[in-house]
């Protein structure tokens, strides 16, 4: 929504606070796949040999 939002502005302000908007997003869904690999490595690891799942 915020880049549509950055594609519409029409002043400094709105424009400003899409890409502050999109900063932020994009930083989140770093730390969000961090924690999830991380998670899904030690799923893998906790898993015994030959499992069926």
């Amino acid at each position: 929504m915020a880049r549509a939002g950055l594609k519409g502005a029409d002043n400094a302000a709105s424009k400003q606070l899409a890409e502050k908007t999109i900063i932020e997003n994009e930083k989140s869904m770093k730390e969000l796949v961090a924690v999830v690999e991380k998670h899904a490595q030690s799923e893998s690891k906790n898993e015994p040999t030959g499992s069926t799942k």
